[in-house]
Order: C-alpha cells, then sequence, then structure tokens
C-alpha cells in the first residue's frame, strides 16, 4: 500500500504469487477492502 494524503488516494499493488492468474482472487480481495475501508473511514453527512 502508499498512501498519498494530499490526493487521497491509496495506491494497491495485487499480483498472483504463482503463475501469472489468480482468476481474480486479488482483484476481489483489494474490492472488498476498498468496501470496508469506504464503510469505515469516509465520513457521512
Amino acid at each position: 500500500f502508499r498512501m498519498v494524503a494530499a490526493d487521497n488516494l491509496i495506491h494497491v499493488r495485487s499480483a498472483s504469487r504463482l503463475g501469472y492468474s489468480d482468476l481474480g482472487v486479488n482483484r476481489k480481495r483489494v474490492e472488498k477492502l476498498r468496501a470496508v475501508f469506504n464503510d469505515k473511514m469516509v465520513p457521512r453527512p
């Protein structure tokens, strides 16, 4: 992870450890992480 607070960004790198493809498993993990982060950290009006 790399956070850029000035731009409100978190850079995430996801890669398969074995071979070239993980059939979308890493993408699903990152999307779930993003959803949890948005739910817990993004202020609501």
